[in-house]
Order: C-alpha cells, then sequence, then structure tokens
C-alpha cells in the first residue's frame, strides 16, 4: 500500500511538471508604435526632413501606404516615396507623376495599395494606380466643385460631395462607370466622407448649422440608413458648425469625427445613439486620423499663422498633448516610420516625428 501511494505521488509529480513545462510564456508587451510615444509631452517632436513640391499652393493629400501623394492647384498629382528601411531621417523620394497639369484637385482620396482617386474644382474625377500610372480618363461626376472624395478599400467604389445645399453626393463604380446620384441627403452641406468596411458610407457635414452625420449602406445609398446632429440627436449639446473631417477603425464598426471645436466618437451601426465619447476645443479641427493599435487619434488644427497636432485617447477623447507645427492644409501618418506628413499651401511639405 505504500508503495503505491509514493509511485501515484511520483506520477502525479511528473504530470505537473510535463503540465508546468508545456505552458507557453506570457506574449511580451507591445511597444508603443513610434507614433504613440509622440504623445509624451516629454518627448521631442522636430522637423525630420522637408521637401519643396515645386507644384504650388497644395491642395489636398493623401497617404497610400508608404508613399503620400499630393495635389496642387495647377492640377498636378505626384507621389512621394517614404523610405522602405523606415529612417525617420530620410527625405522621400520624388515620384513619377500622376498628372503634371489640370483642372485642380479639391479632394484626394487613396488607399494603402496605392489606388488613388482626385475629384476636382469642375466637379470631375480621376483615379490612377500609384504603381502603374493612370488608371482611368477623367470624367463628369459632379455638377459642382468637390469638397469630399472617398474610395472603399478594395479600391471598387468612389464617392464625391460638394458643399452645395443638400450635397450633391454621388457614388460610382470604378470598373464599370456606373453611377448613383446625386442622392438625397439629411445633410444641407457635406465637408469629407469615407467608404468603411461592412458596406457603410460615411458622411459628415452640417445640418441647420449644426455638425451632422450619417450613414448610408452600399447595397442601397439611395437613402441614409441613420443619421444624427448636434441639435436633435441624443447626447447633443446645441453646438454650432460643421463636421469637417472623420476616420473610422479597420473594420469600419467606429468613427471619429471632428470639426468645429468638437471632436466626437460614435458606434457607426448605432449613430442615432449619439457620441460614445465627445469634447470640446477652441479651434477648427480640419484632419482626424486614428492611431487604433496604440488606442489614439492625431488631429490637425489651425491656430493663428501655424496649425498644431493633438494627439487624442479614443477611449474618451482626452486631448493628450498639443505640439505647434508650420501652417499645414492637410496630414497623412505612416505609422511604421513614425512619421507625420503635412503639406502647406506654400508647397513646402515637411516630415515630423519623435525623438
Amino acid at each position: 500500500m505504500r508503495t503505491s501511494v509514493i509511485a501515484l505521488a511520483s506520477l502525479t509529480s511528473a504530470t505537473l511538471a510535463c503540465t508546468d513545462a508545456a505552458a507557453p510564456p506570457p506574449p511580451p508587451p507591445v511597444p508603443p508604435s513610434p507614433l504613440a510615444r509622440c504623445a509624451d509631452p516629454a518627448v521631442a517632436v522636430t522637423t525630420r526632413w522637408r521637401v519643396d513640391n515645386v507644384h504650388a499652393p497644395i491642395t489636398a493629400l493623401a497617404g497610400a501606404g508608404a508613399s503620400f501623394v499630393i495635389a496642387s492647384a495647377d492640377g498636378a498629382v505626384k507621389p512621394w516615396h517614404l523610405s522602405a528601411a523606415g529612417a525617420t531621417a530620410v527625405r522621400p523620394g520624388y515620384g513619377e507623376p500622376l498628372a503634371t497639369s489640370g483642372v485642380a484637385t479639391a479632394a484626394l482620396t487613396a488607399t494603402a495599395d496605392g489606388t488613388v482617386a482626385a475629384i476636382d474644382v469642375e466637379g470631375g474625377a480621376s483615379t490612377w494606380i500609384v504603381a502603374a500610372g493612370a488608371l482611368g480618363p477623367r470624367q463628369a461626376l459632379l455638377p459642382a466643385a468637390g469638397v469630399a472624395a472617398a474610395l472603399d478599400d478594395d479600391g471598387r467604389w468612389l464617392a464625391g460631395a460638394t458643399d452645395s445645399f443638400a450635397g450633391d453626393l454621388t457614388l460610382v463604380e470604378l470598373a464599370t462607370g456606373a453611377r448613383v446620384g446625386p442622392l438625397t441627403t439629411t445633410l444641407w452641406h457635406a465637408a469629407a466622407a469615407r467608404l468603411a468596411p461592412g458596406d457603410r458610407w460615411l458622411t459628415v457635414g452640417e445640418w441647420y448649422g449644426c455638425p451632422a452625420i450619417e450613414r448610408r449602406d452600399l447595397a442601397d445609398p439611395t437613402a441614409a440608413a441613420v443619421a444624427w446632429d448636434t441639435c436633435n440627436g441624443a447626447g447633443g449639446g446645441l453646438a454650432q458648425g460643421w463636421f469637417r473631417s472623420l476616420a473610422t477603425d479597420p473594420s469600419g464598426a467606429s468613427v471619429v469625427a471632428a470639426g468645429d471645436q468638437l471632436i466626437a466618437r460614435f458606434d457607426s451601426d448605432q449613430l442615432a445613439a449619439g457620441p460614445r465619447a465627445l469634447a470640446t476645443t477652441d479651434v477648427r479641427i480640419d484632419r482626424v486620423l486614428r492611431l487604433d493599435g496604440d488606442g489614439l487619434a492625431v488631429t490637425l488644427a489651425q491656430r493663428g499663422d501655424g496649425a498644431e497636432l493633438t494627439w487624442w485617447t479614443l477611449a474618451d477623447l482626452r486631448p493628450v498633448r498639443t505640439e505647434p507645427i508650420a501652417a499645414a492644409v492637410d496630414i497623412a501618418i505612416e505609422p511604421t516610420t513614425g512619421v507625420i506628413v503635412a503639406a502647406s499651401a506654400d508647397g513646402l511639405v515637411r516630415g515630423y516625428a519623435c525623438e
């Protein structure tokens, strides 16, 4: 009996030892991205490089993976390529122009794989693939100057809008040229749009002078599925102004909208419930970009003769750092290199990164 107890104890110890040996080690902590480190006010944000786009004034900027594309008032559309090695101190390389002249671009959008679309001040639309040159001829899309352009992640659909009353929202399938619109909208004026995963078409602007957002379904885009504004929506605060920019998470389920003294985060499928987080500012926010892996958003705002970048927590939209920069019309983010690309109307493009 004693031998059996000893044998059982030995077997139990061996089993535990095997179990302990087979247990995987805990995953190492994920280091913050270079841009997340920028959220620390103790870390210096510096200008790593400056290039002259030559064509000026710059009217629009869009990120396309490790490249960024710049449009200017003379109709030129040109890509620049960041260092493949991720070196933040290396100036970007000048790419082959997609267009050297033409109608001035008013709104520019791009996908991560390099499909680029521009909507111009006459309402025309042009599309390219950065690596292969022109994708299609310019086509009439809108009845007036464009202010918003959006591509879905697959580069299948292009949406455009004007800031005319009722927005002139229009959707075109790039492969066929099939077009839907102009569409009736709850927005009095549109300012920015996003075609997000889940067939979500999100547009921001204003209604009766109140910041407003609406969502459509690409399967049936003719009418807004749901809309919200600060005057009438749940959780609204009667704030006046416009939403001027928006950004979604990779799934399209969460959206941040920002504009005149206001930034708000919504669940895109529950817009009518109002913002999940909301903050007010003393400046007009012209651009908002998300760093979902870091739980942050970065905004561009104008202040005096210059501009400023602000890092916000996505969870509660708390500002954690504001940094003044040279005047800029737009920004793009390349998180791998940790560079914020900012374009100024005077034709200069700067890359900002952290020490």
